[in-house]
């Protein structure tokens, strides 16, 4: 009997054994698949890093570009009315001119007359 109770506790033991191991190798595993899961965790924090810091950048890049072309935009219109300016300036100098012109016409044509009375004048 006692032969029989060995062997039973010898059964239940090895059995006990096999459910042990494969319990350890469920128990490795499942710590693979968190080490796994850890590792990627890791990867996708520092790729959000990366993706938040070229995103800052990208701000920050875009922030200087729009700054640029208010500067330009700025150094546009004041060009374009010290065009208008020297455009207004011309087109007063070309009056002044022609305003001269028209003087310096009219007094010829009275120092023409004067000649002619002073020629006739002479003749008499």
């Amino acid at each position: 009997q006692k032969g029989s109770e060995a062997e039973v506790y010898q059964q239940k033991l090895a059995d006990e054994k096999v459910k042990l191991s494969a319990l350890e190798e469920e128990r490795d595993t499942k710590v693979a698949e968190l080490e796994a899961l850890a590792a990627e965790k890791e990867q996708l924090a520092a790729d959000l890093a990366a993706s938040r810091e070229a995103s800052t950048a990208k701000g920050a890049e875009a922030e200087e570009l729009q700054a640029k072309v208010s500067a330009l935009e700025k150094e546009r219109d004041a060009k374009l009315a010290e065009h208008e300016a020297l455009a207004a300036e011309k087109d007063q100098l070309v009056a002044d001119l022609s305003a001269s012109n028209e003087a310096s016409a009219a007094k010829s044509t009275e120092v023409a007359e004067l000649q002619q009375k002073l020629d006739a004048l002479d003749e008499e």
